[in-house]
């Protein structure tokens, strides 16, 4: 990647320090033009109960774990992402991992819902990671992903900006990730946000 500094491992997998780690204190800035009115998508799409576990995959700084835990504080809540930096900065009541969505540090089952919020193009493994999301989840849970329309000519330019700045970003097609899901017993919703963002919403 351009803009890789250095790595640092956890259970001997190596990450590259990348431009998330230099952002990370001014990402939740940056996030918000772009994920707008982020409390409202998730308290409408699923209702949360005591003692649910939450993942958040690629969750950077936790800012929807945070917004998680207005709506509901009796969650257990887990951020996982490859970005050190990014991770300090999320709630002390979370926990933060350092991990790949391709290969998930937990056990199969353990999750009640699953989220991905603009985070899926970022994936190096974008199938595997969403059979990942799926494996972790429980058999009543729920993965909600927030993306863009990868064939919108403003997604088109972020991914153009993104790999400018050394992230290899990659846009998949909703199709592709609704076969997914659909291949593995699942239902799924999808809600457009606005002209490029949409929400889906895979339930078994």
């Amino acid at each position: 990647m351009i803009l890789a500094l250095t790595t640092y491992s956890l259970s001997g997998v190596k990450f590259e320090m990348t431009i998330f780690d230099r952002l990370a204190p001014i990402y939740d800035h940056l996030s918000r033009p772009v994920i707008p009115d982020l409390e409202k998508q998730v308290g409408k799409k699923i209702h949360l109960r005591e003692n649910d576990r939450i993942l958040d995959v690629g969750g950077g700084t936790g800012r929807l774990m945070r917004i998680i835990s207005k709506i509901q504080p009796k969650t257990r809540r887990f951020v996982v992402d490859r970005s050190k930096n990014m991770l300090k900065r999320t709630s002390s009541d979370d926990h933060a991992i350092i991990g790949s969505a391709s290969a998930l540090p937990f056990e199969s089952y353990k999750f009640d819902v699953v989220f991905s919020i603009d985070a899926l193009h970022h994936f190096e493994k974008i199938e595997k990671s969403l059979e990942e999301m799926i494996r972790v989840l429980r058999h009543e849970g729920e993965i909600i992903i927030l993306e863009l329309e990868a064939d919108n000519p403003l997604t088109r330019m972020v991914e153009k900006g993104e790999r400018l700045l050394g992230e290899d970003s990659s846009f998949y097609e909703r199709e592709k990730i609704i076969r997914v899901f659909h291949d593995k017993g699942f239902e799924v919703d999808i809600e457009k946000i606005n002209f490029f963002q949409y929400i889906l919403h895979a339930k078994r």
